[in-house]
């Protein structure tokens, strides 16, 4: 994977294209330009890290001292701390990954140096680990640090190389499910082998894992071949439901588990594992609450921060609602139609379009990689003979989300690239025709 541009003359050279198309004689020159710049240094050094920390994990004897059952000694929980040097490995990841231009430049990088097999093969080592009393805090610290670089070079992978991360599926699973959750704590293990570790210090190191490996999840479930794996995976969905109904949960976390259920809701096959009690009660009541939390949004005034957070929880809880709302197949469950109703009415009502529009075009975070789903949720309330209220409710929720998903010019390329502009430009004419025949019928 690399960023570079292949020019003859003035003429730039496409992917694929054959050199045989040029008829060059000799004396002619082609240009070869690299578009990015990586830090190398850094990346190296990253890298070096990396493969001390698999070598030490990787030995028999420290195997057989961490499987042992007994706390660790203050000679090898010392030599633990030197050895993986995870202080070292933090600072080389947020020199390299700061900002997602980085993120994108320097994983490529990564890849392309034998990263995924190091990256891979140390998290599959690390989830040997059990996170009980004497599970050392730098082993905690480097799984996070593993799990976020997996996210990462997830997002700049070639798709025929996926299957090495999606073979290591389970291991993804592993560090989601292993973050001990419930709808209201999250539990935090006391550590005897650092003196100095506080709560609040492994509370966060949980909350990174958990974080890290959802961003991961975010981007596997939108592969059409692992969402009825995931949405079937009952663990797994217990684990989402937690998320939500836990209070000590940041709204990162929270959007995460959203945007993986949002994925999920696409394929028309999960829609029986999704529409159950407690997921939809958990998806309305998440939107109720108010952020615990607070965030901070580049470049926005503080004041709307926590607003901002609770309308982009609505919003995915309203596209995640709406996606199985409208499958007849799998009818919303019976005792909850009236409140996803007046659930639905209330985001449309109160949503403050202006403030998503800002997030989307300033934030370089989730990219929607499929907007058919969306465009389907427009079109099919349409052509149905009869329309009910949360049917009509669904579809401005999708013309909505349509609205705002949009304004980014990566999403509007993306629905070109999946031949869908021609649906768009006809939207109008499909939806006046379509509220006249429901009209009509009425009548």
């Amino acid at each position: 994977v690399y960023d570079q541009k292949l020019s003859f003359g003035c003429t730039v050279m496409a992917d694929g294209e054959s050199l045989d198309f040029y008829r060059l004689r000799d004396g002619d020159q082609i240009t070869l330009e690299y578009t990015t710049t990586v830090d190398i240094e850094c990346a190296l050094r990253l890298m070096s890290l990396l493969r001390n920390a698999l070598k030490f994990v990787k030995n028999d004897h420290v195997q057989m001292k961490l499987a042992s059952g007994r706390i660790l000694s203050p000679v090898f929980s010392k030599m633990i701390s030197d050895t993986l040097c995870v202080e070292d490995i933090n600072l080389s990841i947020h020199e390299l990954m700061s900002t997602t231009e980085k993120v994108l430049r320097n994983s490529k990088f990564l890849l392309n140096n034998g990263g995924l097999d190091v990256i891979t093969s140390l998290h599959s080592l690390l989830l040997r680990q059990a996170w009980d009393q004497i599970c050392h805090l730098d082993l905690q610290l480097l799984e996070k640090h593993v799990t976020f670089l997996l996210s990462a070079l997830y997002t700049v992978i070639p798709h025929h190389l996926k299957y090495e991360v999606v073979n290591n599926l389970h291991n993804i699973f592993g560090s989601f499910l292993r973050v001990p959750i419930s709808s209201s704590q999250i539990t935090v293990i006391h550590n005897p082998n650092l003196l100095d570790t506080t709560r609040s210090q492994q509370f966060q190191v949980l909350m990174n894992v958990l974080f890290n490996a959802l961003q991961s999840l975010t981007q596997i479930t939108e592969d059409e071949q692992h969402q009825v794996q995931i949405a079937s995976h009952q663990k797994m969905m217990k684990q989402f439901i937690g998320c939500l109904k836990n209070p000590t949960v940041n709204t990162p976390v929270h959007i995460n588990v959203l945007c993986c259920l949002e994925n999920l809701s696409y394929n028309l096959y999960t829609h029986k594992y999704l529409s159950n009690v407690d997921l939809i009660g958990a998806l309305i009541n998440v939107a109720d609450r108010r952020p615990s939390h607070p965030i901070h949004f580049e470049d926005m005034d503080p004041a709307l921060c926590s607003e901002l957070e609770s309308h982009l929880v609505m919003c995915f809880g309203v596209m995640v609602i709406s996606h199985l709302a409208l499958t007849k197949a799998a009818l919303l469950p019976e005792q909850l139609s009236s409140q996803v109703e007046f659930f639905l009415g209330r985001f449309l009502r109160n949503v403050d379009c202006n403030l998503l529009h800002e997030w989307m075009v300033k934030s370089q975070g989730y990219r929607w990689q499929d907007i058919f789903p969306t465009m389907r949720l427009v079109y099919r309330p349409l052509h149905c003979t009869s329309l009910c209220s949360i049917d009509l409710l669904c579809f401005e929720a999708g013309v909505l989300s349509l609205q705002i998903i949009l304004s980014r010019d990566s999403e509007m390329q993306t629905l070109i690239k999946q031949g869908l502009l021609d649906y768009l430009i006809c939207l109008p004419w499909h939806i006046s025709e379509g509220l006249e025949a429901h009209k009509r019928a009425k009548l």
